[in-house]
């Protein structure tokens, strides 16, 4: 049930955001290309890093370590996590404009509008933005992982549904702000923290 109004609360998220830029619209569009960086490096070191490593060596903690070595444990990975995407972030934030020219040159970004001076700056502007969604995201789901193998699914479950719900409300706030694109990157970011939010009381529960 959780799982299907996650689904809905997903559709009506990108049903508000096209009602209010249209499907076409430039300032989406870029949103959307800026939004792919942060989405890659999540990909490839948050999910990769979880499922490859974080899981097998939590299961292992748990079944064969005391609690005090299971916190040091559970520590030392989120701090290596934290501090491996909070510097590549800080690059990418710095060498925003020359990661966007090497993106379109190896054809991981798609823009079909021309990048002016102006939309160039926007995009650079979005992606020092959404960069620093990867690490609010990854420190969630590691926390995510714990809770599973604890076995309290629900809560990791209702997770992405106040993901999602945060970007609802900072897309619901667009007009107030002439829709200023800005907006609906911070409703990314705050998503992110609500995500990893609604899991902090079932963690404090774990004695983690």
């Amino acid at each position: 049930m959780i799982l299907l109004v996650t689904k809905l609360v997903g559709i009506i998220k990108l049903q508000i955001i096209t009602g209010i830029y249209g499907i076409r619209s430039v300032e989406l569009d870029l949103f959307n290309a800026a939004n792919v960086i942060p989405e890659f490096i999540f990909t490839i070191i948050a999910i990769g890093g979880i499922n490859a490593a974080l899981i097998p060596i939590l299961n292992k903690a748990i079944v064969n370590e005391t609690e005090d070595r299971l916190k040091r444990v559970f520590s030392t990975i989120v701090n290596l996590f934290f501090v491996t995407l909070l510097i590549i972030s800080l690059l990418a934030f710095i060498f925003a404009p020359q990661i966007i020219q090497l993106s379109q040159q190896i054809k991981l970004l798609n823009i079909e509008n021309q990048l002016t001076a102006e939309r160039m700056q926007l995009f650079v502007d979005l992606l020092r933005i959404l960069i620093f969604s990867p690490i609010i995201l990854c420190v969630s789901s590691i926390f995510s992982s714990l809770l599973q193998i604890k076995n309290r699914f629900w809560i990791t479950t209702i997770a992405p549904l106040f993901y999602n719900l945060g970007i609802i409300i900072s897309a619901l706030f667009l007009r107030s702000y002439n829709n200023d694109i800005h907006i609906l990157a911070y409703g990314i970011l705050i998503g992110g923290v609500l995500h990893f939010l609604v899991q902090l009381p079932a963690i404090f529960q774990s004695d983690i």
